[in-house]
């Protein structure tokens, strides 16, 4: 176990950072030439995509990880089929968003680009095969597709073409890299066993795993639709940044995940929490509060007009330590088996989230339809 957490934690630490580092440049380059507007808009673009995977996995991930580590040998079989079920609602999504772009929208080929990613997004093997002991080879795929988009985006960026379809075709190709190796990678998966296969995604765990995934990645696309492309934007370079910043405790908690659920099996669970939790909280802490401390500069680097989302990144911040203490927590639900608990710990707060940027919503209308004088 010792031996597979450090080979896990070099491989994590050695390609994770570099391929978030590389999508944190692109992201900074994209800024810098679209300006906040232009950056909110691209970054709808991101959360709507994101949101549509988040809604054909159907919180199948986790669950599918858990029985990886009940059973190893039938690894292949159980990943086949979590993307299998992604991918055909995944497709059927993809359809409707499409038609309701070219009924609605203003640049129905932006959004066509973009609701395209649900078939790639189908291949993510992000937890699902950690706990095979794979997880070095699903780090070099995502390496190599972060290396590329970053490629695409400088020539993007060089050639001033500031064309927002252009970025979405880009990053329409480089997830159908990904998705290649993935595909590779999944034919060689353990397949000697032929397991009990279930509706994983609607599971209670599978519905608060969903409702948690889609305000955790759509936030963006919320604060754009109450607030507007200028907001987003600001929200958008602060949300990147604050994810940034907490990479190391991201890829602990993705690290740490596979243990939890071996220890609930055949080891102590008490103890391994308890290690995780500390784990969690020195690293979340030092980063976050360094991050707080030079917070307008960090979001300057895109452009001065960004320093104003300055107070949405430490604000984020101490959200992303709550929040990752809060995953060791509910990981440790559901390697327990205890889903209710664990679908009832990711799904009130969601929606609670989802309510408060609703009102949100209609406080922004209700200051806009204000008259100027009684606004002020």
């Amino acid at each position: 176990m010792q031996h597979t957490v450090r080979r896990n934690l070099l491989g994590l630490g050695a390609g994770v950072v570099v391929q978030r580092v590389l999508q944190l440049i692109a992201f900074l380059l994209v800024g810098a030439r679209l300006g906040v507007d232009g950056l909110g808009v691209h970054a709808k673009g991101q959360a709507v995509a994101a949101v549509l995977a988040v809604l054909a996995g159907a919180g199948v991930r986790n669950l599918v990880a858990r029985e990886v580590a009940r059973q190893p040998g039938a690894a292949r079989r159980l990943v086949s089929r979590a993307v299998r079920v992604r991918l055909a609602l995944g497709l059927a999504l993809t359809a409707l968003a499409t038609a309701i772009a070219f009924a609605t929208a203003a640049e129905p080929w932006f959004w066509l680009l973009w609701t395209l990613h649900t078939a790639p997004a189908a291949f993510d093997l992000k937890n699902l095969i950690d706990a095979a002991g794979r997880t070095g080879r699903e780090v070099l795929i995502e390496t190599l597709a972060a290396t590329l988009q970053l490629l695409a985006f400088a020539v993007w960026w060089l050639s001033g073409d500031g064309s927002l379809v252009t970025l979405a075709a880009i990053s329409l190709g480089c997830r159908v890299v990904y998705a290649l190796g993935a595909a590779t990678t999944i034919r060689r998966l353990p397949d000697r066993e032929a397991p009990e296969l279930r509706g994983f995604g609607w599971q209670p765990a599978g519905l608060g795993q969903t409702a948690h995934e889609l305000m955790a990645i759509g936030d963006v696309a919320l604060v754009a639709f109450a607030c507007g492309d200028r907001a987003a934007g600001f929200y958008a370079i602060a949300a990147r940044l604050a994810l940034a910043a907490l990479l190391p405790s991201t890829q602990l908690a993705r690290l740490l995940l596979p243990h939890l659920l071996h220890a609930a099996r055949s080891g102590d669970s008490d103890r391994t929490l308890r290690t995780a939790l500390r784990a969690t909280a020195w690293v979340t802490l030092p980063f976050a509060a360094g991050g707080a401390l030079v917070a307008p500069m960090l979001c300057a680097v895109s452009g001065d007009e960004f320093r104003d989302a300055a107070a949405a990144l430490r604000l984020l911040l101490l959200a992303g330590c709550l929040q990752h203490l809060g995953w060791q927590l509910s990981h440790a639900l559901l390697a327990d088996g205890r889903d209710r608990a664990y679908a009832h710990g990711l799904g009130w707060p969601a929606l609670l989230q989802a309510a408060a940027l609703g009102a949100l919503s209609l406080l922004a209308r209700g200051a806009t339809a204000t008259p100027h004088h009684v606004a002020a």
